[in-house]
């Protein structure tokens, strides 16, 4: 058994009161959400709901796990929704070397909306027509022009 989906599921239920509601909105057969309140009541020694073939009422035990529960389950999805977030803001330094011509028409009048859309990232702008060591001056990002080439 899969004591966080039963977990999950057992929640829902209480929430929607209908296995087959419950089913829809966690995206698993009707069956399955029945076996897993079955595995759980069976784990736990004690019955969680009243079956009936027209309603489903929830026991005094089954109201005391949820909410125990339903807290601990909430919990859980805030740290998900933590961690999958910070990996999603980009942040830190980046160092660019550009030449005059290119930072002054494009890049220099796009800097305040990308700063806005990324508050987290500084720009360390070097502008000028050299070739920049970028290993030793620690440059990340490098932009270049010269005559086009042609392939041969």
């Amino acid at each position: 058994m899969n004591q966080l989906l039963a977990m999950r599921t057992f929640v829902r239920l209480v929430e929607t009161a209908s296995f087959t509601r419950t089913a829809d909105q966690l995206c698993i057969a009707r069956s399955t959400a029945s076996k897993l309140i079955a595995d759980l009541e069976r784990y736990l020694g004690v019955r969680l709901v009243e079956r009936t073939t027209r309603k489903i009422g929830v026991t005094a035990e089954g109201l005391a796990y949820h909410d125990r529960i339903a807290g601990i389950l909430a919990d859980l999805d805030d740290a998900d929704r933590a961690i999958r977030g910070s990996g999603l803001k980009p942040a830190g330094r980046l160092r660019i070397e550009a030449p005059r011509s290119f930072a002054d028409r494009l890049l220099i009048p796009m800097l305040p909306g990308f700063a806005a859309d990324y508050p987290d990232i500084q720009i360390a702008l070097g502008v000028n027509d050299r070739t920049a060591n970028m290993i030793g001056e620690g440059v990340h990002c490098a932009i270049r022009g010269g005559p086009r080439r042609t392939r041969r």
